[in-house]
């Protein structure tokens, strides 16, 4: 019987196991409203605020470590944005530059040029990516910034392509 009991913890145990170095890892936020396929060693912040769920920093290596940032937020129907769409034209719409063209309605993601101030002293160009996600109950927002320059890191493809909604 003891024999039995210590391989059935032992069965449980290798069905468990860690993903290995340089493996994505499934993350789920506190609330379960989504899962996506981490990238190896991208670091996490999973405190929400407001409409942000979590936001992740990365890619670990490379030219230029930690240097890109993911953010994922939920926007409820009837809330703010009546649509991805208008969520879309309205973030990615630049202070100061010309309107852009309207975007197709099936659009779910826009990328643009902003000028932001950067921690490190003054101003820097970055790269934000913006993808929508349709859910039950509104519609999530991915945001990927880098610094202008850098190149996009193929982890920011990974994760979306792996987002799944549970709301």
């Amino acid at each position: 019987m003891k024999r039995l009991l210590i391989l059935s913890i032992l069965a449980v145990a290798a069905c468990g196991r860690s993903p290995r170095p340089g493996e994505p890892v499934t993350f789920s936020p506190k609330d379960g409203s989504f899962t996506a396929a981490l990238p190896a060693g991208w670091r996490v912040d999973d405190a929400a605020t407001g409409a942000r769920l979590a936001a992740f920093y990365g890619p670990l290596t490379g030219p230029a470590p930690f240097s890109q940032s993911l953010a994922v937020s939920f926007y409820a129907k009837g809330g703010r944005w009546k649509t991805a769409r208008t969520f879309l034209e309205s973030e990615s719409a630049i202070p100061g530059a010309p309107p852009r063209p309207p975007l197709d309605a099936a659009a779910r993601e826009v990328v643009f040029v902003r000028r932001s101030l950067s921690t490190h002293g003054g101003p820097a160009e970055e790269t934000v990516r913006l993808a929508t996600v349709p859910g039950r109950d509104g519609f999530f927002a991915v945001e990927s910034v880098r610094p202008s320059g850098t190149p996009a890191s193929p982890d920011v493809d990974a994760f979306l392509a792996s987002f799944k909604p549970a709301r």
